[in-house]
């Protein structure tokens, strides 16, 4: 009996009660650890598919613009050409004009 209250009273005691309370903080510190982990992998998926949704939502507007700039040249070239036949054909009106008047 001696022995066994010289060891609860030794300071060895003491070190495996702060031993066991260190292991007892450091397991709740891995939990947490592990929480916030998951939390930090979570918010990292929802951004990483928030990034992935703007880049496609910004290649359709980027492609969309392109359209735009594509037909607008499509109808000033279509309009330079209608105003370039109706110039042609008004020469040609006043010279057939002038050819038949000659005559």
């Amino acid at each position: 009996m001696a022995i066994e209250d010289n060891l609860l009273t030794s300071p060895n005691r003491h070190e495996i009660s702060a031993a066991n309370d260190d292991a007892s903080a450091e397991a709740a510190g891995n939990a947490i650890d592990c929480s916030e982990q998951l939390s930090v992998q979570t918010k990292m998926a929802e951004l990483e598919a928030s990034n992935h949704k703007l880049r496609v939502e910004n290649l359709a507007l980027r492609t969309r613009i392109e359209r735009q700039k594509s037909d607008r040249s499509l109808q000033k070239g279509l309009v330079i050409a209608g105003m370039v036949s109706l110039w042609f054909f008004f020469i040609l009106s006043v010279i057939t004009k002038l050819i038949a008047s000659s005559n």
